[in-house]
């Protein structure tokens, strides 16, 4: 009984090894991803219409019996133009490149499966670790190497660099989990895959992920969200990486046991911080005159800029732009600065825990710029002054960025706060605060806003008159809370936001004097 039970263990355990190839018109049923398919199925049959040197190429059956016959001579057509594509070309080069799938693996084949199914518009294909494991480890395992592609552009020119970037997932899984026994972090297994079409020479392909990140070029690169933007950035970067370091850092990623950041860092030498820094002015410049690093070669990003956000300051007088926001870890922030008069002021807030990279760029009439950075004290702040900034400079440009976690956390990427300001002033020109200034209280002692009017009011407006022209330019005192003091009470928050904005959670101001802004004004006027 021992011995039966014994042999009956062994024969179910090497039931793989004894499976047959696959044959040409066979129909199998596969396990598939719903949130990927068009309906949302988690099975669906399909059928074998082609087997190449390297590959089965299975067509889902419910799309194939809805066609015509024309159709379905075209979808014939369409795979074994494909199938000859990947045998030729894409196959052979990304196994030379980085090394092979897990070959004859799990099934003991030596072909990949490629199944096509309806997907959903926006995806091009998946790919499913757990396919490469039994189903007593993954009951939905279809127990071989296999990548999905989506059906809808069996007909169209992305379909092969779609299939590359799924192929090269095989490959990732078997070099880095597999022989490595490392778990890749994902956001740089996607790079990796996505440089792929690339290296094969389908241009098209980073043309649409180029539009991608245009679309939202300040995507955290770490964070992976399985979303359009997210493929957009991360392509954008590893074509950067490709640019400065070629084609083999990616096979150093590969064959490295370190993993994201620390892998990066091993493959080029390079730290990661140093190397997104000029990435982002690379987005911003892409000039070779100040430096390699600060540019692309390849044709398709040649040209390629990113837009910043842009703002006019007034040419004469003196002025004051302010502003705060939250920013994930590195996920770009570039701003551009025209006009002003005088001496330039620029200071910088950053939250207090956080870590922030800061480079700013002018640039004369003439689009000749330098590059410069400003270093942050250890409570982040930094400011920078430019002596008669308007005969020097046409504009002044910042770009920035956070890096407090080399490592993705798991879940939602927290957000930092940061503030700036910007003020131009003349040399001879001179605060209106004063020391010594009187007020008609010593404390504010309730809530204050719009519309509302009497002696606290006006002794408001007095505190607010003595903070300066760059908050109250005005200096009107009239008891009555009206606009000007709305705006002024607004800017006060700004310069103040760690304090008076960041306890609610609130980037913006709110021209309300409640708890936390009397809190700060109180502070103040007990100091006087």
């Amino acid at each position: 009984m021992k011995r039966k039970f014994l042999f009956l263990f062994f024969f179910l355990f090497l039931l793989p090894s004894l499976a047959s190839a696959d044959s040409y018109l066979e129909k199998r049923t596969f396990f598939v991803e719903s949130s990927y398919d068009d309906f949302k199925r988690e099975k669906l049959t399909a059928t074998d219409f082609f087997v190449s040197q390297h590959a089965y190429f299975y067509l889902e059956d419910d799309w194939w019996n809805e066609l015509s016959s024309k159709e379905k001579q075209k979808a014939i057509d369409g795979i074994k133009n494909l199938a000859n594509e990947f045998d030729s070309k894409i196959y052979p080069f990304l196994t030379s490149l980085y090394g092979s799938e897990n070959k004859p693996g799990i099934d003991k084949d030596e072909r990949v499966t490629i199944l096509l199914h309806r997907m959903r518009e926006e995806a091009g294909g998946y790919f499913r670790e757990g396919d490469n494991y039994e189903k007593r480890l993954f009951p939905s395992s279809n127990e071989r190497e296999m990548v999905y592609l989506n059906l809808l552009y069996l007909d169209q020119p992305q379909i092969k660099p779609n299939l590359a970037h799924e192929f090269t997932h095989l490959i990732i899984f078997n070099q880095k989990n597999l022989i490595l026994g490392v778990e890749e972090e994902t956001w740089l297994i996607e790079m990796i895959a996505d440089l792929s079409p690339t290296l094969l020479g389908y241009q098209d392909h980073l043309q649409r992920r180029i539009e991608r990140f245009r679309q939202n070029p300040r995507d955290p690169l770490l964070e992976w969200k399985n979303e359009p933007p997210d493929y957009g950035s991360i392509s954008v970067f590893g074509h950067y990486l490709l640019d400065q370091f070629g084609s083999q850092v990616f096979v150093n990623i590969l064959h490295s046991k370190e993993k994201g950041i620390s892998a990066i860092e091993k493959a080029t030498g390079k730290k990661f911080e140093e190397i997104f820094r000029n990435w982002l002015l690379a987005n911003y410049l892409n000039d070779c005159r100040f430096g390699r690093e600060y540019c692309y070669q390849q044709e398709g990003l040649k040209n390629f800029r990113v837009l910043p956000e842009i703002e006019f300051l007034p040419i004469s007088g003196e002025s004051l732009f302010s502003l705060s926001r939250q920013i994930k870890d590195f996920s770009g922030y570039w701003q551009r600065f025209y006009g002003g008069k005088g001496n330039l002021n620029f200071e910088f807030t950053g939250q207090a825990d956080g870590n922030f990279d800061i480079s700013y760029v002018v640039c004369d009439p003439s689009e000749n710029c330098q590059i410069k950075f400003l270093p942050l004290d250890q409570n982040q702040r930094g400011k920078i002054e430019i002596e008669n900034f308007d005969k020097q400079y046409l504009s002044f440009s910042l770009i920035l960025f956070s890096k407090k976690n080399l490592n993705p956390p798991e879940g939602e990427f927290p957000n930092y706060s940061f503030s700036f300001k910007i003020s131009f002033k003349s040399a001879s020109s001179t605060s209106l605060a004063s020391s010594t200034s009187s007020f008609t209280c010593s404390k504010l002692e309730r809530n204050l806003k719009y519309g509302m009017s009497g002696k606290d009011v006006r002794c408001l407006q007095e505190f607010l008159k003595s903070q300066g022209k760059e908050i109250y330019p005005e200096g009107l005192v009239t008891g009555y809370f009206g606009p000007l003091t709305f705006s002024a009470v607004k800017r006060f928050q700004q310069k103040y936001w760690q304090e008076i904005l960041a306890p609610w959670g609130l980037t913006r101001p709110t021209g309300f004097v409640g708890p936390t802004t009397r809190t700060k004004i109180n502070q103040i006027l007990s100091s006087y």
